[in-house]
């Protein structure tokens, strides 16, 4: 257990977390999910705009001066093999990678099978 989980629970009261640098957007419709000690949000939407990118955030690293998050994947980037931006999907983790299944897109129902390794994403 983390030092952050002991000090919760041994004082049992609540502390903000403050991340240094950008925050992702705020969103609906998106997945998160945790692996490891990083916690993961893809996609969603907000107003009519759909996103596809890939944040994490080191729980580990939640009360010391240099937490923040890490965008791996940033919305739209040129080049990068990323699902389509899309809500309402599901995404599951295993074997150190996240699953990307059914979603809604755009008013549109699509199927995809997609793997994410996170190992290659922070290589």
């Amino acid at each position: 257990m983390s030092s952050s989980a002991d000090q919760i629970i041994a004082t049992r009261q609540w502390s903000r977390a403050n991340p240094n640098g950008p925050r992702p957007a705020g969103r609906y419709g998106h997945t998160l999910n945790i692996l490891g000690s990083k916690l993961y949000i893809f996609g969603g939407q907000v107003d009519g705009f759909f996103f596809n990118d890939l944040v994490a955030f080191d729980l580990n690293t939640l009360q010391s001066a240099g937490s923040g998050w890490e965008v791996l994947v940033p919305a739209k980037e040129a080049g990068v093999d990323m699902p389509a931006s899309r809500t309402n999907h599901t995404i599951v983790t295993w074997a150190d990678k996240l699953y990307l299944y059914a979603s809604a897109f755009c008013r549109c129902l699509i199927q995809t099978d997609r793997e994410l390794d996170l190992e290659e994403q922070t290589a």
